[in-house]
């Protein structure tokens, strides 16, 4: 393999994970500003309403409480999920067309977080997080799960 083969097929790469970063800043951005949020419950201990009544203050917001959260396209396939796992962490995973998992934005118990890239073989090829003290970290995967590089 050439050199210029080597870079264009990087270039390729680095698209992609443009694109990714971009869909997952996009999707957790909307996230945001559709104002879903979890509220205290009443205090006279009655489930909060589903929704808004005409006479409600502006505070009083509607939420959505569930489990996992399916996004789909037009057509009806996953472009992305929402879940939260057995051990009460949350992950959110992002489809190709072909419904395959190609982000993955997700935490583990002692506090480390991590963005996850896979390739069309559903192996992870780039983890960008921080560690558990807060450290950012990059590492670079090869086609057999084994690190390459680790920044820093």
């Amino acid at each position: 393999m050439t050199l210029e083969n080597r870079i264009e097929k990087l270039e390729k790469q680095n698209r992609w994970f443009k694109r990714g970063g971009t869909l997952a800043v996009i999707f957790l951005s909307s996230l945001f500003l559709m104002g879903t949020h979890e509220s205290a419950p009443p205090s006279s201990g009655t489930p909060p309403s589903s929704g808004t009544s005409p006479s409600s203050s502006p505070s009083n917001t509607r939420h959505i409480r569930a489990n996992r959260f399916t996004l789909t396209d037009d057509t009806g396939k996953t472009r992305a999920t929402m879940l939260t796992f057995k051990d009460k962490l949350p992950g959110l995973f992002m489809h190709d067309d072909a419904g395959r998992v190609r982000i993955t934005l997700s935490m583990t118990k002692n506090g480390t977080v991590f963005l996850s890239f896979l390739d069309q073989n559903k192996k992870t090829r780039l983890i960008m997080g921080l560690t558990s003290k807060g450290l950012p970290q990059i590492k670079f995967l090869n086609e057999t799960g084994q690190t390459t590089h680790t920044l820093p």
